[in-house]
């Protein structure tokens, strides 16, 4: 709550001596007050009060994830926003009629409203929204420890009419909402209601088909009438995307097809009534699309309906994962040619479903891109386009003939992922075609054992690169030829898993860890490790004596050091005894420097996510404060 002391403070200032902006005439709620008369918040001006509650929903989410994991601080190119909810907004509400609209207006114009999110063995799945910002290191990052304010939120739970007017972010991910409809059959119409101060619309296929299946039960009662008059279908006096008015046409008395013609019918349907709704806007919305398996067809739906209502320019972000059922028809293609998107991404496992023609439409030559995440084995020629600022993709697609030469084309190149399958070619290995005058953020995965002297390389080619972050299987001590590259870098971050895979069952120490890393750095501000599942505890006594002595002048600029824990890995609660997750049990360690003592648990804290309560050990975070151990360490030599 930094913040909020800091108004806190400035407002006892103003109090002892009387004073107040009464000239201020930014905001209506300014009142002028003299030393004898109590201070309000009502008193403060509104831009003043719309930043407290907004630090106030950052404090409140540090406590509540929708993720299995403690999000904060993480760097994953797919972003979870931390949940809210919008029982927790009544309490702000009540206060008054000036916060009930302040508190509505700022938390909504904060957050993605998803009514009803997905639910699933007593977790929520939120929305993962593409990361499309590089990350870039700043004091910030130092002086917030490691926790920036993200001001954006993911809120559940209904929200009434009224305060309709109070969105700005809709998400349309799984579960229907939002949608009505009159009618029945072929008849049956669907309605949004007009929301007019949006802004930003996330939109899920997986919505389009639910939605769809929703009315599609609806009609199980009347499907006698609809095998018996299925023949309407052909003569239906309404423009249909061609892959569906070809279904209509097809005459059938099988149940299974006649209900998968009525989900057809219906998607168009509801994704006009989406697409009318915006149209009829007066500024433009921002549209980012998911087609996510197994969704099939939704796809050029969506963008069939968009085209039609001519807004087609607002979406500005497409995710896509492709399986063995995607079908992209050669209209699709060219709807999805007609794109201008500034943020893609392009996932296809095991399947070719995703061949060259599409993903050469969707990045070759396409100059508004800003954003770009590609995974595909079957395609891996590619020209990716110049002024990317952010890049996630495999080694060997980067490092090809077709991007060279590398150092001019990503010339604005801020964030850079690599995930490396093969070794690649030592031909690359030299400062002149590593260099990218931009690059600030390297993420690298995979077989690194096997490249670090291409890593290092980029290293030592980009002194502007302040943030590593390490996804790897094997043991860390084994890259110590790569610390001594790390000459510039100010927050280093280790997970012992790949990106998107199971964790490293690998035992490791820490304390190994730690040593080599920090007998080979010197930059470093801030360290961030993922634990695996089999991971050492720490001895407090032995960790205070590396900063502190052994590596003293290796470690002037060390700040923070961070351990996660995770219940992605751990199906069963461990203890509420926090402490022993990360350190040595008090009966093993009963020096002046264990954890347990007072002295010492001044120097670390544990957050986490909140359970009945309580922080969740399996979702939490250790914090240990270095500076303050060197300074405790000292008072001790000198005692």
């Amino acid at each position: 709550m930094v913040f909020l002391n800091v108004i806190w403070n400035i407002l006892k200032a103003e109090k002892t001596t009387g004073t107040c902006n009464s000239n201020d005439s930014s905001s209506s709620n300014a009142c002028c007050y003299n030393s004898s008369q109590k201070l309000f918040l009502i008193h403060l001006p509104n831009e003043i009060l719309s930043m407290i509650i907004l630090e106030l929903l950052n404090e409140w989410c540090l406590l509540k994830y929708i993720d299995d994991r403690y999000t904060r601080g993480l760097l994953d190119s797919l972003q979870i926003p931390p949940e809210l909810s919008t029982d927790h907004m009544i309490s702000l509400t009540q206060v008054n009629k000036l916060f009930y609209c302040l508190v509505w207006t700022v938390t909504l114009k904060h957050s993605y409203w998803n009514q009803n999110p997905y639910e699933e063995h007593g977790f929520v799945w939120g929305m993962h929204f593409l990361k499309v910002k590089p990350f870039v290191y700043t004091k910030n990052t130092v002086q917030s420890r490691g926790i920036e304010p993200v001001n954006q939120f993911y809120i559940k739970g209904p929200i009434c009419q009224d305060h309709f007017d109070y969105i700005q972010k809709l998400c349309l991910e799984n579960m229907p909402f939002l949608i009505s409809s009159i009618g029945a059959g072929i008849i049956r119409t669907f309605k949004v209601p007009k929301l007019r101060y949006l802004t930003t619309l996330s939109l899920t296929t997986f919505f389009l088909m639910n939605s769809a299946l929703k009315y599609e039960k609806l009609e199980e009662k009347l499907i006698n009438h609809w095998m018996r008059s299925h023949e309407i279908f052909g003569d239906l006096n309404i423009e249909l995307p061609p892959f569906v008015e070809g279904m209509m046409k097809n005459q059938t008395t099988d149940k299974t097809e006649i209900q998968n013609k009525i989900i057809a019918y219906y998607e168009v349907l509801i994704c006009q009534a989406i697409a009318k709704m915006i149209s009829l806007l007066d500024h433009q919305v921002e549209c980012n699309i998911s087609h996510l398996p197994p969704t099939s067809g939704e796809l050029e739906i969506v963008l069939w309906c968009f085209e039609k209502a001519n807004i087609t320019s607002h979406i500005r972000t497409l995710r896509a994962m492709f399986d063995s059922d995607t079908i992209i028809s050669s209209h699709c293609i060219k709807l999805l040619a007609a794109l201008n998107l500034e943020h893609v991404s392009l996932v296809c496992d095991k399947h070719e479903a995703l061949n060259k023609k599409i993903a050469s439409l969707l990045i070759e030559n396409k100059t508004a891109l800003r954003a770009v995440y590609y995974r595909n084995e079957h395609v891996v020629d590619l020209s990716f386009p110049h002024h990317l600022k952010f890049l996630n993709t495999h080694s060997h697609i980067f490092f090809s003939h077709l991007n060279a030469p590398l150092s001019k084309r990503f010339t604005m190149l801020v964030e850079l992922a690599l995930d490396f399958q093969v070794q690649i070619h030592q031909n690359f290995i030299e400062k002149s075609i590593l260099h990218f005058p931009a690059l600030q953020t390297l993420t690298v995965s995979g077989k690194l054992d096997i490249n670090i002297d291409l890593i290092s390389c980029i290293l030592e080619s980009n002194p502007t690169v302040t943030t590593l972050s390490l996804y790897y299987h094997g043991f860390y001590e084994d890259l110590e030829s790569l610390y001594q590259s790390l000459s510039h870098v100010k927050l280093l971050n280790i997970s012992y898993q790949t990106q998107f895979e199971d964790h490293s069952t690998l035992k490791f120490d820490l304390e190994s860890l730690l040593d080599v890393i920090l007998r080979n750095t010197k930059s470093l501000e801030i360290i961030m490790i993922h634990q695996s599942s089999k991971t050492k505890p720490l001895s407090f006594s032995k960790f205070a004596t590396k900063p502190a002595c052994q590596h003293k002048q290796n470690t002037k600029h060390l700040r923070y050091l961070y351990v996660y824990n995770s219940t992605r890995y751990r199906s069963t609660l461990i203890t509420h005894n926090l402490v022993s997750i990360f350190f040595n049990n008090y009966k093993i360690d009963k020096s002046k420097l264990s954890p347990y003592n007072s002295a010492v648990k001044k120097l670390y804290w544990i957050d986490g996510v909140l359970r009945d309560n309580k922080v969740d050990p399996r979702r939490c975070r250790l914090e240990i404060d270095v500076r303050g151990i060197k300074k405790l360490m000292s008072q001790f030599n000198t005692s």
